[in-house]
């Protein structure tokens, strides 16, 4: 049952979804409180991520799962996941790994993968113009979540 939810396409689709928003709610927090329920719930999906790839990988087995370049993505942004995910875990606020949470911008990207679901999507000159704009937008909110975080941050 479990191993079947994480091999669902959809289930990861969601996964990667709710935690661009946790990761857009990040920015913009300023109570303690709300950025420790922030935390909790991204971590909580970091430790989702993790569970996904060990399930992947004895689905696989690791050559058929590392040949795929999305799972090469997915692997390296797990990878640099699990330092805060272990500061978090055993409050271990001497460690200083906040310059990793930069990557976790790159998770948002996660969801390109996805793009093979829409149908015809590498046959039409329009659905390639539509990739190239989803592309800009996406990097367009990245820049403007960590612009905005860091000016919001530096005022506080």
């Amino acid at each position: 049952m479990v191993r079947k939810l994480f091999l669902n396409d959809k289930f990861i689709l969601l996964l990667i979804l709710l935690n661009t928003v946790f990761i857009f709610l990040g920015g913009y927090t300023v109570s303690q409180h709300d950025r420790f329920l922030i935390s909790i719930a991204d971590n909580s999906i970091t430790a989702l991520f993790i569970i996904e790839l060990l399930i992947k990988l004895k689905a696989n087995g690791i050559t058929h799962y590392f040949a795929s370049n999305w799972n090469k993505l997915d692997f390296f942004l797990i990878l640099v996941s699990v330092p805060a995910l272990i500061t978090f875990a055993f409050n271990l606020d001497m460690l200083d790994v906040s310059f990793l949470l930069v990557f976790r911008v790159l998770r948002v990207f996660k969801a390109f993968r996805f793009l093979k679901f829409i149908p015809n999507v590498n046959h039409s000159r329009r659905n390639s113009e539509s990739i190239k704009n989803i592309n800009f937008h996406s990097n367009w909110l990245c820049y403007l979540c960590f612009s905005n975080r860091y000016f919001v941050v530096s005022f506080v």
